[in-house]
């Protein structure tokens, strides 16, 4: 009986003791412990000292590989505050000025008649269009792969902006790829090597890497993976993307970058702080994003941190600052539960309760019957920006978008002369005798993009 009690205590200690966070988020991830599965790298950061580090499921299915603290993976947008980090610096350095003009740096961005300044770029209110997007309705499909090129040639060839600079916000990766533009000129460096020099060595983060190359490949990298239970397919990312994205890390180097948040090492505590500062609209509206980190309420907590997506890789950084506790995920493949983790961890080492995720509701809309004839909107349309062209025709008693890349889409009414195209707001206009000369397409990161109509 004695030894029956001793047992259940020691259980309980080890269930509800110090250890009860790895307990916790064992028996979260034990889907993953099969060695069948993708699967992810927990770390977690407090008072400077690693907590918890783990991975879990595998970097690789082939070859059976694990995901460990040490496996490489594209970490997304998580790697725009490494960006932000960089402007900082050569600000400091007196290399740039945040309010400047970007085209003092990038000359051959057109005048928009009205500057775009640095720091519009750093917190998504400069109205440059979202290249994602943008390159969508331009023909691209999933796996095409952009190119760090492409950046510049599409804000080049822009003749209008989403809105005036400074007036909303509009998450942009297009802008964060200006920003390393800017940094290998002013720098007289490559991004990637500007980025190693600076920040990555000084913070020995020694498998830390900028995919500068198409398909370059990096010692250890996970796999990126699409599917789930058994159908995995490998998802490949064929972009250059730099500054935005593109960056390939693991677990342990990025315990580093987190450290460095509360006793920089790279920078300087007013260097952090201003990385934490909310950026402000032209009305004087604050936002809930700083210099590539999204800053405020999370789930009735104050936290500051960023998520990241590409291919199949996910990630997400997260800093409770009154909790001096931080936690990093990155998987290579979307499914992983990152915000029950995030909870387990707020909850375990931070005694952090954090607010349910509302449930979402799907919007209830009426049908809605247009005042013209579906016929009367067919016809070709065309996007000087884009140099490509969409045609518009009737099948039967539905309205079809149709582009000769992207496929066909049903355009469903939303009210006179606009239509919702799988998610795209394409909204016609009219001359002054009321005869349709085009259409400005909205969605994506892009707004009121213009197509002319033509016979």
């Amino acid at each position: 009986m004695y030894l029956k009690c001793f047992a259940i205590l020691l259980f309980t200690q080890f269930a509800f003791g110090q250890s009860r966070l790895d307990y916790r988020l064992d028996t979260l991830m034990a889907r993953y412990t099969d060695n069948e599965r993708p699967g992810c790298a927990i770390g977690v950061l407090q008072e400077g000292k690693v907590l918890f580090s783990k991975g879990y499921g595998l970097a690789n299915l082939d070859y059976h590989i694990a995901f460990t603290p040490q496996t490489v993976s594209d970490i997304g947008s998580v790697a725009k505050q490494f960006t932000a980090m960089a402007m900082l610096l050569l600000e400091r350095d007196g290399k740039l000025h945040l309010d400047s003009d970007i085209r003092i740096y990038l000359p051959e961005v057109p005048d928009f008649g009205h500057p775009i300044h640095v720091f519009d770029l750093l917190h998504h209110t400069s109205g440059i269009r979202e290249i994602y997007g943008t390159e969508e309705l331009a023909g691209y499909r999933p796996g095409d792969g952009i190119l760090q090129e492409d950046a510049l040639t599409l804000v080049t060839h822009s003749t209008e902006l989403n809105f005036k600079p400074g007036d909303a916000y509009s998450y942009c990766n297009t802008a964060f790829m200006l920003l390393a533009e800017i940094i290998r000129r002013v720098s007289g460096m490559t991004f990637e090597d500007y980025m190693q020099t600076h920040i990555f060595k000084p913070l020995g983060m020694d498998h830390t890497f900028i995919m500068d190359r198409r398909g370059e490949r990096f010692p250890g990298t996970a796999t990126s993976y699409g599917g789930e239970d058994g159908s995995y397919v490998q998802v490949f990312d064929n972009s250059t993307v730099q500054g935005a994205g593109g960056m390939y890390t693991t677990l342990d180097d990025m315990m580093k970058w987190l450290a460095n948040y509360r006793k920089p090492v790279v920078g300087d505590d007013q260097i952090i702080a201003r990385m934490k500062i909310p950026g402000i609209l032209n009305d004087g509206d604050t936002l809930n994003y700083a210099l590539a980190l999204d800053v405020g309420d999370y789930r009735g907590q104050h936290a500051f941190g960023h998520t990241g997506s590409s291919a199949g890789y996910r990630a997400q950084l997260l800093f409770f600052p009154e909790k001096d506790l931080g936690v990093m995920v990155k998987t290579n493949i979307p499914g992983i539960p990152i915000r029950d983790i995030i909870e387990v961890v707020a909850e375990e080492a931070g005694q952090l309760h954090l607010d349910p995720i509302p449930a979402w509701q799907p919007e209830s809309k009426p049908p809605f019957m247009p005042g013209a004839a579906m016929e009367t909107y067919a016809g070709n349309y065309f996007s000087p920006e884009l140099q490509t062209n969409y045609e518009v025709h009737v099948e039967g008693d539905k309205l079809i978008l149709w582009h000769f890349r992207r496929g066909s889409y049903t355009m469903k009414p939303e009210s006179d002369d606009t239509f919702d195209s799988d998610g795209w707001t394409v909204a016609f206009e009219r001359d002054k005798q009321g005869k349709l000369n085009g259409f400005r397409i909205t969605g994506g990161g892009v707004r009121n993009l213009w197509f002319a109509k033509w016979e």
